[in-house]
């Protein structure tokens, strides 16, 4: 991690290059986005991915998880995952209650964009507590109804790791 006058930048992992899914609601593990978090620290991390889903109310959005490896995530007061989606269908105002959702999560709920449109944007925020041995924090997507079109998460979405503060 880097440090500057004692307090430590975010961690970023940049997506180069975009991702596609077809005909299929099996949740794959995203080429880039994970990163390894080392032990007994409090992080928050922010995932913003671009999205392309199926447009006309199919119900072809995509739906995500987070994944963890050794003891991050484990169940405390600290590990809550918010995950807010907006849609960019120009037929829409920003405002739309059908444009713009939020909802809270635990790490491993499968998490719904609920956003069928042509392009939209998730964004995943959470604390967690990486615990005794820390590990790797990872997003796991796919198409939440099987069809014959295609959902991306895009080149450019990234996901980005702040320590808050040491934990024992």
């Amino acid at each position: 991690m880097i440090l500057k006058s004692g307090k430590s930048l975010p961690l970023v992992v940049l997506k180069t290059s975009n991702e596609t899914v077809n005909d299929s609601t099996t949740f794959q593990n995203d080429d880039e986005l994970f990163i390894t978090l080392p032990k007994n620290k409090l992080f928050k991390v922010k995932f913003y991915l671009s999205i392309i889903c199926a447009s006309g109310g199919d119900g072809y959005d995509i739906k995500f998880k987070l994944t963890t490896t050794g003891t991050l995530g484990a169940p405390t007061a600290t590990s809550r995952v918010m995950m807010t989606c907006m849609g960019a269908d120009s037929t829409k105002a920003p405002t739309n209650a059908d444009s713009v959702k939020t909802a809270t999560y635990a790490i491993g709920d499968t998490m719904i964009s609920g956003i069928d449109l042509a392009r939209g944007y998730s964004m995943i925020d959470l604390l967690i507590n990486t615990g005794a041995s820390g590990g790797i924090l990872g997003l796991q997507w796919a198409q939440n109804i099987s069809g014959g079109v295609d959902v991306y998460v895009n080149e450019g979405s990234y996901l980005e790791a702040m320590e808050v503060k040491s934990v024992s």
